[in-house]
C-alpha cells in the first residue's frame, strides 16, 4: 500500500508542469499578436533568421517551412554573423 501511495505521488509530481521551467521555443500560431512575417516560406536553405522586432530573439525555420521564435537567455543579444546568441559587454 506504501509502494502504491509513494508511485501516486511521484507521478503527480512528474506531472505538474513547473512554473520555474522556461520554454525557449513557441510556435509562431501562439505568436501572430507580433505580426512577424515567415521568412521560412522562401524555400530558402537558411534555418536562423533575425527577429525583425527584438534583438534578444531569433526566428528558427523547421524542415517544413514552420517557423519558431526563439528567446536568447538573458544578457544575450542575437548575432546574425554566428547564427547565435552572444553576450553583450
Amino acid at each position: 500500500m506504501k509502494v502504491l501511495i509513494i508511485a501516486t505521488c511521484v507521478a503527480l509530481t512528474l506531472a505538474v508542469p513547473s512554473p520555474l521551467r522556461e520554454k525557449r521555443q513557441v510556435p509562431n500560431c501562439v505568436n501572430t499578436f507580433q505580426n512577424v512575417p515567415n521568412p521560412c516560406t522562401s524555400n530558402s536553405n537558411r534555418v536562423y533568421f533575425p527577429h525583425p522586432l527584438d534583438n534578444t530573439k531569433f526566428l528558427q525555420c523547421d524542415r517544413f517551412g514552420r517557423m519558431y521564435i526563439v528567446q536568447c537567455p538573458a544578457g544575450e543579444l542575437y548575432n546574425q554573423a554566428t547564427t547565435s546568441c552572444i553576450t553583450v559587454a
